[in-house]
């Protein structure tokens, strides 16, 4: 994909010099024009060699109530007083961190609850050359009532439709359950799924919009965090209820950590053979 060789180009030069994108179009038969229409269009790709270290500071709805404006001047100042000295501050908007506004990003990783105590020790950290780690997740010790499993989950619903097969039944309890689309249509599921079964294609495909851009908001990043299990169990029985051998998870730049940790459980469960090939030792096979 487009988006990932442009990934793959930054994360090597720190940018996209103009050399790479031309070798770029010319590898993949796409023309120049298309990839500098997306790498200007996404802000997190830069065009031109970006400085040491950049810090954006979220100007959305609940960062704003949790005082981004005064943190937006505190993070100027301090960056001033650092030795840095190579510094970019920029505002931006929604960083999908608003349980804990207010938030930031240095060199593209999330830090939440900030202070002016917390920036200053963050810069020190990057000016003394050690590693700046990675903000660890709040632990949250409970259980929650839209999870079946109890521990390691077993993928205990998508084992059941690979040996009977039964898509009706399916159907039937999305549908007795009134399940809907959390869009601003609120489409019945249930009445979605079939209307896909049903229709005759040779592709289809699952697609499950992680993007979660609106301000105000962190429900996708906390099943991400706390349930991937169940997102990644309830596309491969979409797909194969559906007639679909690939699955998409579209997922915000700004949920690197989430990206990651997702890629490592995909991997897992293909070796359990959870997903992938043959799953269940069966004929069924999802992407």
């Amino acid at each position: 994909m487009i988006i990932h060789a442009l990934h793959a180009i930054q994360e090597e030069h720190g940018y996209l010099p103009a050399e790479a994108l031309q070798n770029l179009s010319r590898d993949i038969n796409e023309p120049l024009y298309r990839l500098y229409g997306l790498a200007s269009f996404y802000p997190h790709f830069r065009l031109a060699p970006p400085p040491s270290t950049q810090i954006r500071v979220c100007r959305d709805f609940s960062c704003h109530l949790r005082g981004a404006t005064d943190l937006y001047d505190i993070v100027c100042t301090a960056a001033e007083a650092s030795p840095l000295g190579d510094v970019e501050v920029t505002p931006t908007s929604c960083l999908g961190q608003c349980e804990e506004a207010p938030a930031i990003t240095i060199n593209d990783r999330p830090y939440t609850k900030m202070s002016a105590q917390r920036i200053t020790a963050l810069l020190d950290t990057l000016a003394s050359e050690r590693t700046l780690r990675q903000q660890r997740l709040t632990p949250i010790d409970t259980t929650f009532q839209c999870n079946p499993y109890q521990g390691e989950p077993r993928y205990e619903a998508l084992r059941r439709f690979v040996e009977d097969g039964d898509a009706q039944a399916v159907i039937d309890a999305l549908k007795q359950s009134g399940l809907r689309g959390m869009g601003g249509a609120g489409f019945p599921t249930g009445v979605k799924w079939e209307l896909v079964r049903n229709t005759v294609s040779d592709v289809k495909y699952v697609i499950c919009n992680a993007d979660e851009s609106e301000p105000g908001t962190s429900k996708d990043r906390f099943i991400l965090q706390h349930m991937p299990d169940l997102l990644l169990e309830g596309m491969a029985l979409a797909a194969l209820l559906a007639g679909a051998q690939k699955s998409i998870i579209y997922i915000r730049h700004e949920y690197g950590r989430e990206r990651e940790q997702l890629q490592k459980l995909i991997r897992r469960r293909q070796h359990e053979g959870f997903l992938g090939d043959s799953l269940f030792d069966s004929d069924h096979r999802v992407e």
